[in-house]
Order: C-alpha cells, then sequence, then structure tokens
C-alpha cells in the first residue's frame, strides 16, 4: 500500500529575532534582553519582526545607553537662554531618570527626561535616554522622534543612529535602519553593536551572506559577544549548516551560561537532526532560564513531544505558550495537529481558525484544517484550504502531496498526479528522501505500473 497519510507542518520558533526582548549596552556592560525567531520546526530567538514557518527571524537587536559620563563631560555645556542653575538642574533630573530607567521604572524614567528636556532643551543624552524607554514601551515613533533630535544635535552620535536603526528594524523599515547603521558605522567602525544590528537586517532581507560578514566582523572586534554567536548560528541553521550553527550556539553559551535564546535555538538544531533528546534538554534549560517570558521554547518542546506521540505533554506545553502569549499562532497551529492526531476534530478546527485569524498568511495553519476537513469528508473545504496554502507558499510541497490525496479520493487522477509530481520535485530539492519517495509511490501507483 502506498503511504497517503496526510503531512503536517510546524512552526519552530527560533530564539533571538521574534518578539522583543533586546541589548542594552553600556561602557561597562552588555545585558541582554529578549529575542526570538520561527524556523522550520522550531522557533529562534533574534528580533525584528514575527516568525515564520520555514525562515527565522532574526532579532537579538542591540540598543546602546549612551556612556556614562566622563570627567570631561560631566557637566552639559551651558548653552545659549541656558542658566548655570537650570544646567545643575537638568543635569539631577536626567540622572534621577537614568536611575529609573536601569530598574525598568519607565513612566518615572520619562517624567525626569521630560522635565530635563524643558530645563534643558539641547540636553541630547536626555533625548538618547527618553527614545530607549519609549522604545521599551513598544512607542517606536516616539522614540524615533528622539532620536531624530539627539541627531539633530548631534549629527556625529553614533549611538542614536544605532538606536534609530533598532526603531526602523522593528518597523520593518530595512532600508532606513541599513542608512542608519551603515551612518554609525561610518562614525565609528569598531561599533561591534552597529555591526551585529545590521547583519540582522540584511539576515531579514535574506542576504545571508553579507549578514555573516557583519557577524563575523562584530565578533571580531568584541570575541565575546555572545549574541553576534547566537545571530550567526541562526544564519548557518538557515543554510543548512547545521554543526557551525551548534558551534555558534555552543560559544553563545559557554559566553553567556544563561543565555536561554541560545539554548532554544541549539534545540531546534538538534531536534532537526532527530536528537529528540538533546533538544528536550536544550528546550527545558531554556524554560528554566526564563520560565516566565518565553513562549517559544514551550512551543518547541510541544512539537518534539508530537512527534515523539506524547499528546498530553505536547498540549500541555501548547497551552503554557498560549497562556503566556495569547496570540502566538505557531502554538495554536501545533496545539491543532495534536487535535486533530486524537481525533478532536472539532477542537482542532478551532486552533486552527485561531492561528489563520492571527497570521491570515499562516499556509501551515491552512494546510493543518485541510486536513481536517479532508478526515471530516468536506472535501471542497479541504481543497479551498490547500489552494490557499499554495497561492501564500508556491513551493509547499505538504500542500501539493495533502491536495494530491484529495484529487486521488475524488478520481481526479491528472490533477492528483501533476500535484504529487510537483510534491516528488519539491521534496527532491529540500532533500526530504522519506516524502520524496512517498510522492513517487503515489504517483507509481496512479499510473498503475
Amino acid at each position: 500500500m502506498t503511504r497517503s497519510s496526510p503531512n503536517h507542518s510546524h512552526n519552530n520558533s527560533l530564539g533571538a529575532v521574534n518578539v522583543n526582548w533586546l541589548v542594552i549596552t553600556t561602557a561597562i556592560a552588555t545585558v541582554a534582553a529578549i529575542v526570538g525567531i520561527i524556523a522550520d520546526g522550531g522557533t529562534i530567538f533574534n528580533w525584528f519582526k514575527g516568525s515564520s514557518p520555514t525562515k527565522t527571524d532574526n532579532d537579538n537587536v542591540t540598543l546602546v545607553a549612551p556612556p556614562s559620563p566622563t570627567r570631561e563631560n560631566q557637566t552639559p555645556r551651558n548653552y545659549d537662554n541656558v542658566t548655570a542653575s537650570q544646567t545643575q538642574d537638568a543635569k539631577t533630573y536626567y540622572n534621577r531618570g537614568k536611575e529609573h530607567y536601569d530598574l525598568r521604572n519607565y513612566e518615572q524614567a520619562i517624567a525626569d527626561f521630560n522635565r530635563t528636556i524643558q530645563l534643558n532643551p539641547k540636553y541630547a543624552i536626555a533625548y538618547i535616554y527618553r527614545g530607549l524607554v519609549y522604545y521599551y514601551q513598544g512607542n517606536y515613533e516616539q522614540a524615533i522622534a528622539d532620536y531624530n533630535r539627539a541627531i539633530q544635535l548631534n549629527p556625529k552620535d553614533a549611538y542614536a543612529y544605532n538606536n534609530r536603526g533598532v526603531a526602523y528594524g522593528k518597523q520593518g523599515k530595512y532600508e532606513q535602519a541599513l542608512a542608519d547603521y551603515n551612518r554609525a558605522i561610518q562614525i565609528n567602525p569598531k561599533y561591534a553593536d552597529a555591526y551585529n544590528g545590521r547583519g540582522i537586517v540584511y539576515y531579514n532581507q535574506g542576504n545571508y551572506e553579507q549578514a555573516l560578514a557583519d557577524y563575523n566582523r562584530a565578533i571580531q572586534l568584541n570575541p565575546k559577544y555572545a549574541d553576534a554567536y547566537n545571530g550567526r548560528g541562526i544564519v548557518y541553521y538557515n543554510q543548512g549548516n547545521y554543526e557551525q550553527a551548534i558551534a555558534d550556539y555552543n560559544q553563545a553559551i559557554q559566553l553567556n551560561p544563561k543565555y536561554a535564546e541560545a539554548y532554544n535555538n541549539r534545540g531546534i538544531v538538534y531536534e532537526k537532526q532527530g536528537k529528540y533528546e538533546k533538544a528536550l534538554a536544550d528546550y527545558g534549560e531554556s524554560i528554566r532560564l526564563n520560565n516566565s517570558e518565553l513562549w517559544f521554547p514551550y512551543n518547541n518542546r510541544g512539537i518534539v513531544y508530537e512527534k515523539q506521540g506524547k499528546y498530553e505533554q505536547a498540549l500541555a506545553d501548547y497551552n503554557r505558550a498560549i497562556q503566556i502569549n495569547p496570540k502566538y499562532a505557531e502554538a495554536y497551529n501545533g496545539r491543532g495537529i495534536v487535535y486533530e492526531k486524537q481525533g478532536k476534530y472539532e477542537q482542532a478546527l478551532a486552533d486552527y481558525n485561531r492561528a489563520i485569524q492571527l497570521n491570515p498568511k499562516y499556509a501551515n495553519a491552512y494546510n493543518g484544517r485541510g486536513i481536517v476537513y479532508k478526515e471530516q469528508g468536506k472535501y471542497e473545504q479541504a481543497l479551498a484550504d490547500y489552494n490557499q496554502a499554495i497561492q501564500i507558499n508556491p513551493k509547499y510541497a505538504d500542500a501539493y502531496y495533502n491536495r494530491g490525496n484529495v484529487y486521488k479520493g475524488n478520481n481526479s487522477i491528472e490533477k492528483a498526479i501533476s500535484d504529487f509530481e510537483k510534491a516528488a520535485d519539491l521534496y527532491k530539492q529540500q532533500g526530504n528522501q522519506k516524502w520524496y519517495q512517498n510522492s513517487l509511490d503515489q504517483l507509481k501507483e496512479l499510473r498503475g505500473n
């Protein structure tokens, strides 16, 4: 008998560029924040935009707080119409605002920076810090406005260009982000954070070689730059260079043993290699290190449990991912797959519907819903969903295979043959020998030879 079981597609989330924790660099230390991405099978960490089923979004961006004042610049210049008293008062509010910022007391920080700027409208560093606060609050336009003002006051401030580049990247305005990173690097050719940020933009644009070049340069400038190793590992993963990816994740973890995103990302590679126990160990460590905030490792661990047939454990992880992030489409898709395998079709449909509502271009969810409709005998609805999945992703081998199965069942032999031929070609290109052979077996059966 030819294997005709429907093919599901999962979304792993890479960790570093997907949702948004950032890295704040001071003159003394670099503090990592959170970032996340999605890859074929798991969620990778990095940060700019959302995740996608077949491509990881790299987002370990680095927002930079300016260095602490030096002996030469501890007192802001006394600009025109600003009295010495106002200058000193502005500095007092600035220092208190910076303390609130460090403690993440953002509203108090904004109030103090507002007062600083009111007293001294040309206090450039206050605009940068207020921009940082606005960024972390998700007020990207206000952050950009403050960076604009800081640049106007000091056109050679590499920090302001870097941070504005981060904000543009978050908005998906990659060309503007690149222009700012380029300017920051022009001002300071040894600015590792700017190379790392530009590498992320290139990655999100699919320019992997340029991304690698920037990550290499960032690492050359700062051999202890864990985020750059993590980012480079994500690029290697997407290129299929799994051993190099693991080597970079290992280095990131060695430099920062509490780097939850790097554990998550390494787990994805292990999963891709079929090393499920190692993958589970890494996802577990990622969860342990950041239990309350990261939803990606729960999703990814759920995928492994589902592949192992441990459905209840998979459901528990998907539930937890959704609890942390109710708008996480990938977890609804994963939970839908489990419900479908358990024969709970209505619950599966509800989850696929929710995933599609959250992400109308989510090909995997359309494919999954099509599988349920086929199991329910709703063939026209199944075909409509497979068609939509293929329209979104014309190289979606699973959707062609599954649609071919429906055509086969409807005795539309020519259409079935066409779809299995396309699926076989795509599986071959992807190096998926198992499903390539399944497609060939289907074609052999349909052709009667």
